[in-house]
């Protein structure tokens, strides 16, 4: 890099040192997609309203704290969870131990973003889907649209179990029991 760039080893040691870290990668980030979204051909491409989230797995041969060992890896790994947009560009991203499952962090990136974009779908695969995941989106005005595999092990619910929807009746399986929600703060009748 030394040779190519002209700069010294020490020079780019320093650099990398102070100011490649995670505070200003990320400002440096939301700083180019908050400019990008403003350039007139990046509407072109969307206007950010929807993203992916999905990971990708790396091998790490150093010790760092998000590393964990993978089998899939035959190692230490780390997986890069990233979402972006549907104009491509990257809304947020993270590194988190490849143990770990997706869904769990699918709502950071859309809550801790900080650009000006303003994603209100996220597309995921079985990874980050759970049940779980996808009410608290919904309670949050956000939706989850996950790609799911193995669709016929899954338990999908509808609120009313007279209602017939034609097309998803078939993998519908569960009803919500209605009667068990309650608002927040209020405290279960007797």
């Amino acid at each position: 890099m030394a040779a190519a760039s002209g700069l010294s080893v020490w020079e780019i040691s320093e650099a990398a040192d102070w100011y490649l870290i995670d505070d200003a990668l990320k400002a440096a980030s939301i700083d180019l997609v908050n400019y990008a979204m403003h350039l007139p051909m990046s509407h072109l491409y969307g206007r950010g309203d929807t993203c992916s989230a999905d990971g990708m797995r790396f091998y790490v041969p150093v010790d760092i704290l998000a590393a964990d060992y993978s089998h899939l890896l035959h190692g230490r790994g780390v997986t890069l969870y990233a979402h972006t947009g549907e104009n491509a560009m990257r809304v947020y991203q993270q590194p988190i131990p490849v143990r770990l499952r997706e869904a769990t962090f699918v709502l950071d990136g859309l809550l801790e973003h900080e650009t000006e974009l303003d994603p209100r779908t996220v597309y995921t695969d079985t990874h980050g889907y759970t049940e779980v995941v996808m009410a608290t989106a919904a309670l949050l005005g956000k939706s989850l649209a996950p790609r799911i595999a193995r669709m016929h092990e899954q338990t999908l619910y509808k609120l009313d179990p007279s209602r017939h929807y034609a097309q998803l009746d078939p993998i519908l399986d569960g009803t919500v029991k209605a009667h068990l929600v309650r608002r927040a703060g209020t405290r279960p009748s007797a």
